[in-house]
């Protein structure tokens, strides 16, 4: 994937063009369900290993550690690490440090006693913060599909967060897990910046960005239980059961690896918007069928409806991505001079051209996100902005012509 794939996919016919692109946002949309089903069950299994009495955090951040040095070393005997661009090192880095978020806040709510399928409903939150973002950095009017999405989801989370205890209609002995809620409404939005940060970095190799979470999530999760973060029980369960530890060990490598690096894989490959409705279907179903299997807690009416609630409200963020944004243009439009002599003009040129670029980074960021979640767009205002310092880009990428010979004259 990246950008081999991006040059050739433009260089197509229009139709096969369009054909390619279909295919490999398909391709990404099956790999991010693969991903929700793995982080999901790593989180799981964050119960179930505790009730076997082996401790867990450790295991896990031992196994991320481990995947990521065997990630590093592949890389570097493939000299990836140097064809990492400065331009694209920041979008790596906040790949780490969101997906270290992501799984770190989904443990905890879980420790904190939310259920894990409430866990992954109120997860599903990012679409809509994008939305707003979009809102407040673009000043981009919402649209209705927008507004019905943002009250959907506030409903949900409403529902899902037991109403019935927070209106006092409820047992008055039943307690509300509030911190596990919110940071599993962090854990969501964190998980949307995975998706942007991907798709930012779309010529990066996945197995770099997996490696940057890797590196990052590692001791982040080991240092949990030496803060008294979690409970955790002591290491030398492990002499006892060396084997039933090993077997633990390396089914968690495994998972780890399918889930981090197909995430990667599948965020560059298809729009934020349709991941996200796909990892959320994907975790929430998951979520709740554990739910019911391990703690034999079925989930009540008013939290399925929540539920339902936020699901169809991301649901409604991706449809709206395609309502509101322009048709898809033709390889034409993306690579005008392919073909032409300006394209051989040298590096330099790019450079000064990406400092203009750089002036916008804040708003073309917001305007992306907002892109990629809801299919909103720059304000004209921003926009008019942007034409007036075209000349400028073009000043930088073209020179002046000169005069030779009896012109001069």
């Amino acid at each position: 994937f990246g950008a081999p794939l991006s040059v050739t996919l433009q260089l197509l016919p229009s139709s096969s063009f369009h054909r390619a692109m279909v295919a490999r946002e398909i391709i990404g949309m099956l790999l991010i369900m693969v991903a929700g089903m793995g982080v999901t069950s790593i989180v799981i299994l964050s119960v179930v290993i505790k009730e076997l009495g082996m401790p867990y955090y450790t295991l896990v951040g031992v196994a991320i550690m481990v995947v990521g040095l065997c990630e590093a070393g592949y890389l570097a005997s493939r000299g990836e690490f140097s064809k990492v661009g400065l331009r694209h090192i920041k979008w790596v880095w906040m790949r780490g440090v969101c997906g270290t978020g992501t799984l770190v806040f989904g443990l905890l709510a879980v420790q904190t006693g939310a259920p894990v399928g409430d866990v992954s409903a109120l997860g599903s939150v990012n679409a809509v913060v994008a939305a707003l973002l979009g809102r407040a950095f673009l000043g981009e009017p919402l649209g209705a599909l927008h507004i019905a999405a943002v009250g959907l989801s506030i409903l949900g989370a409403f529902l899902v967060s037991k109403p019935q205890a927070l209106l006092g209609l409820g047992p008055s002995g039943v307690a509300v897990p509030w911190l596990g809620y919110l940071l599993a409404v962090l854990s969501g939005i964190l998980s949307g910046g995975s998706f942007i940060a991907s798709r930012k970095a779309q010529a990066v190799s996945p197995l770099m960005m997996s490696f940057s979470v890797c590196i990052q999530q590692a001791p982040v999760i080991i240092l949990l239980p030496l803060l008294n973060l979690v409970d955790e029980v002591p290491l030398t369960v492990l002499v006892d059961s060396p084997l039933q530890g090993a077997s633990v060990f390396a089914g968690l490598m495994l998972l780890v690896f399918i889930s981090v690096a197909s995430m990667s894989a599948g965020s560059q490959l298809c729009p934020a918007a349709a991941g996200s409705t796909i990892y959320t279907s994907v975790s929430m179903a998951l979520g709740f069928a554990a739910q019911i299997l391990l703690s034999s807690e079925t989930p009540d009416v008013v939290t399925l409806s929540g539920a339902s609630s936020m699901l169809l409200a991301v649901c409604l963020m991706a449809i709206s991505r395609r309502w509101y944004s322009p048709k898809l243009p033709s390889p034409q439009t993306l690579n005008p001079v392919a073909n032409s002599p300006a394209s051989a003009m040298s590096e330099s040129s790019g450079a000064a051209a990406a400092e203009v670029d750089d002036e916008d980074e804040v708003e073309s960021l917001a305007s992306f996100v907002a892109a990629e979640f809801s299919g909103l767009s720059a304000s004209p205002k921003a926009q008019a902005a942007r034409q007036r310092r075209a000349p400028a880009v073009a000043a930088a990428v073209c020179p002046p012509v000169q005069a030779i010979g009896w012109a001069t004259a």
